[in-house]
């Protein structure tokens, strides 16, 4: 057989093998240096947006949350990647119900818009909008939940306003309505304060009738809602005493409308 005839095979040597080697290692180091800045430089971006931003693992962890979001709350970012983190933030009676939808949102794969409201750095709660969305790879995999906290607590406290209002009214065309059939003095009394307490949203209503002579002593007569022994025991006077300066006997003393913003602390209020 002739040298012609035999088919010669080249193995790249050891020296080139180490060579492309260590092109792919500088190659993988520069693509990830390169996704680090990209990603440093995303977190700049995301602490520049003046709400609360936060950033979920594909498994809905907690991952990252913006500069807004952490001056807000006071918490670290340590701590705001912790597990028991909502249980930090969140109203005890908004909690549960916006960690069951973002499970249940997580696990369908679909966004979430929830409202709840959220303890700040020094105790107080303020409501909040909150979206969350996902980012996909060119599979359809999730890659990123991306999340928005817009606060919108001074719109949810003029929806309550508007709502207190919108119920008064009612309750006040409704007490109208019962005066102009009314043909009891006592049913209607009672059936105000059924209004008042049901329809207005008021926890108690009484109505009681001023005694003129004697210890002047104010007679409950008709009530509804929590009364709970309250009246009974209450003793109310409208006489020159001490227990005179009760919001009762200081508005019959007076002739004038008496308002208590706060029973626990008022002044009139001490027995």
């Amino acid at each position: 057989m002739s040298d012609s005839s035999v088919h010669k095979t080249h193995y790249p040597s050891l020296r080139q093998r180490l060579t492309e080697l260590e092109h792919i290692r500088a190659e993988l180091q520069q693509s990830e240096a390169a996704l680090r800045e990209q990603e440093l430089e995303l977190r700049r971006r995301i602490d520049a947006v003046p709400q609360h931003v936060f950033v979920l693992g594909p498994d809905g962890h907690n991952h990252y949350v913006n500069q807004v979001g952490l001056a807000y709350t006071g918490l670290s970012l340590e701590e705001s990647l912790a597990k028991n983190a909502l249980v930090r933030i969140y109203h005890p009676e908004d909690e549960e119900r916006v960690r069951n939808a973002r499970q249940k949102a997580i696990s369908q794969g679909v966004p979430l818009e929830a409202e709840a409201r959220i303890r700040d750095a020094d105790g107080r709660y303020r409501w909040f909008l909150i979206r969350i969305n996902l980012l996909f790879d060119e599979h359809g995999r999730i890659l990123r939940w991306y999340g928005t906290r817009t606060d919108i607590d001074d719109r949810k406290r003029a929806e309550e306003i508007l709502h207190r209002l919108n119920r008064e009214l009612r309750a006040i065309s409704n007490c109208n309505q019962r005066l102009l059939h009314a043909t009891d003095e006592q049913d209607l009394l009672r059936e105000i304060c059924r209004i008042v307490c049901q329809e207005a949203g008021y926890r108690m209503a009484w109505v009681g009738y001023a005694d003129d002579y004697g210890a002047k002593s104010v007679r409950p007569v008709v009530w509804s809602g929590a009364e709970e022994g309250y009246l009974t025991n209450l003793g109310i006077t409208w006489a020159d005493t001490e227990r005179r300066r009760s919001p009762t006997g200081t508005a019959i003393g007076s002739g004038k409308t008496c308002c208590i913003q706060d029973f626990a602390t008022d002044p009139g209020l001490v027995p």
